[in-house]
């Protein structure tokens, strides 16, 4: 009897652990990168920022940044104010 009820507690988990995969792939699939960005004016695909430190201990500090304007709110990224010191 106490055979039974484990080769049924056992065959009960089996089934679970082998359908729970298939359950989960039953859930509405993630949306690909162009449905989920679509409605934003912008889309930064690169921010990157180097800071080099020198052996005299200058540094120089260069940012880099990539967009992707996808509306006309977004082109207010296009023009971009940089102030330069002269030395």
């Amino acid at each position: 009897m106490l055979l039974r009820i484990v080769y049924v507690i056992v065959s009960i988990l089996l089934t679970v652990t082998t359908l729970s995969p298939a359950l989960a792939a039953t859930k509405e699939p993630d949306p690909t990168w162009d449905e989920k960005y679509r409605d934003e004016p912008y889309v930064f695909l690169k921010k990157e920022r180097v800071i080099k430190i020198n052996k005299d201990y200058t540094f120089s500090d260069t940012i880099y940044k990539k967009a992707s304007i996808q509306k006309e709110e977004g082109k207010s990224l296009g023009e971009i104010k940089i102030d330069c010191v002269n030395a």
